[in-house]
């Protein structure tokens, strides 16, 4: 899986999700992609609406030293709505409705997932999810005014290569000493 697989089929979920409705260019704007530091910037948000927020995947080796190396995307998206912060009826409609949402999108991954392993054929690139790694924590206020959740999950895959060395890709002339 690359990075690009990766934001393409969050994109398309936030597209083809109702609430967010990220229908068409002509559509309010629901998908963006943000790094953890523009949460910790405290950036503004120009989004309206219920809204993703997909976060850069952390990566990280796992069973290195075995056969079977893994690389673990631990990735992320924030699930957001604005409202009036001195409306505590508005923030809990608004908690509820992200929470739908974010269990809405755990659906359509397990879908596609149960699509992926009936049909190996089925484009599906997030391959590795489990279920027992999804964590949704309350967030807000934050980007101003809003409220929601933030989807943490992590994606076991293997390696594109097998880490093996390949000197072709190395300068000969490159001094390492032991």
């Amino acid at each position: 899986m690359t990075i690009k697989d990766f934001v393409d089929y969050f994109e398309n979920v936030a597209k083809g999700n109702k609430i967010i409705s990220h229908a068409t260019p002509q559509d309010r704007v629901a998908f963006k992609r943000i790094d953890i530091e523009d949460v910790i910037n405290g950036i503004r948000s120009d989004l309206e609406g219920v809204s993703m927020y997909l976060e850069s995947p952390e990566i990280k080796p796992a069973d290195a030293l075995s056969d079977n190396p893994r690389k673990l995307f631990k990735g992320a998206f924030l699930i957001m709505k604005p409202v009036d912060v001195s409306d505590v009826d508005q923030i809990l409609e608004a908690l509820d409705i992200c929470q739908t949402v974010c269990d809405q999108i755990l659906a359509k991954i397990l879908n596609d997932l149960k699509k992926h392993k009936i049909n190996s054929l089925h484009p599906f690139k997030i391959k590795g999810f489990n279920v027992g790694s999804v964590d949704m924590q309350k967030v807000g206020p934050i980007f101003g005014n809003s409220y929601g959740y933030r989807f943490t999950f992590t994606l076991d895959q293997t390696f594109t290569s097998n880490l093996i060395l390949d000197q072709a890709d190395w300068y000969s002339d490159t001094p390492f000493k032991i």
